[in-house]
């Protein structure tokens, strides 16, 4: 069965991931998370029982997929990720907000398409796949999905020069956008909080002095066949922030991403030390 889906779904999967002593243990991790996220839930923040366990398994699963997204984003940090997953479990399961759990998994496919980390190209299957999870994504939400998956598949395409397969769904994609326009681009009227104004302007500039000092990545992809791209960690990167801040500004929607807020925090604050350098 996993060689199977390796094969049908190789970037998108990434079943072939090296993977850390230490991440044996995040069964346990995950579920002591869900255990007290309910409680807090359920006791502290005086949600019906039913309500409490789904929230609180919708923030277990999105630390999850912020934890995969921070692999992506910085792979040759994996001493940094444990202490980055446990001060983003701490802070999401302390607030009494829902997180997106969907929009975290739509986040974390798109950065592993444009990352290929995996070392594969991305197949059919999987940009069909992603094309009617994006069409799904697109109905239930106000953010714009179809866009940002049509401007991964052009990067990606830029990247490689040697597949045109992206085309054809990137342009369906884009056309899906179009639609946004009668939803008035699904922008509303409310004003951040001061914490929210301070998280999003210290995390632009300390992930825009990070990105400014990533030259070189020393980790290979799943294949062992090249040194994982720069230019597409970059990419990546830019493309999440971006996407974050348009979620915060223009859809009032900073607690909903507060887990991929934090992951960002914790993987550019350790590097800010090599700007003097």
């Amino acid at each position: 069965m996993k060689s199977v889906i390796s094969y049908i779904l190789p970037s998108l999967s990434r079943l072939n991931r090296t993977k850390e002593p230490f991440e044996k243990y995040l069964i346990w991790f995950f579920a002591i998370t869900f255990v007290v996220n309910s409680a807090l839930q359920i006791f502290l923040f005086q949600k019906i029982y039913s309500t409490g366990l789904w929230v609180a398994l919708c923030k277990t699963v999105a630390i999850y997929f912020s934890y995969l997204i921070m692999i992506e984003l910085s792979p040759d940090s994996k001493t940094l990720h444990p202490i980055a997953l446990i001060i983003t479990t701490v802070i999401t399961v302390s607030l009494p907000d829902n997180v997106v759990m969907s929009g975290t998994l739509f986040f974390l496919m798109n950065i592993r398409i444009l990352t290929k980390s995996s070392g594969y190209l991305t197949t059919r299957p999987e940009l069909l796949g992603m094309s009617i999870f994006t069409g799904i994504e697109f109905v239930f939400s106000p953010f714009i999905y179809p866009l940002l998956f049509g401007v991964v598949l052009l990067m990606d395409y830029k990247f490689k020069h040697k597949d045109n397969r992206n085309i054809p769904f990137a342009l369906l994609s884009l056309a899906l956008s179009l639609l946004w326009v009668k939803n008035a681009f699904g922008i509303v009227e409310r004003e951040l909080d001061l914490i929210s104004v301070i998280t999003i302007f210290v995390v632009t500039v300390a992930y825009a002095l990070r990105l400014s000092i990533l030259k070189t990545i020393l980790s290979f992809n799943d294949t062992k066949t090249n040194i994982i791209s720069p230019k597409r960690i970059k990419s990546s990167g830019v493309i999440l922030l971006v996407s974050l801040i348009v979620m915060a500004v223009g859809h009032a929607m900073f607690y909903e991403f507060v887990h991929l807020w934090v992951t960002l925090i914790c993987i550019s604050f350790p590097y800010l030390k090599d700007i003097v350098k």
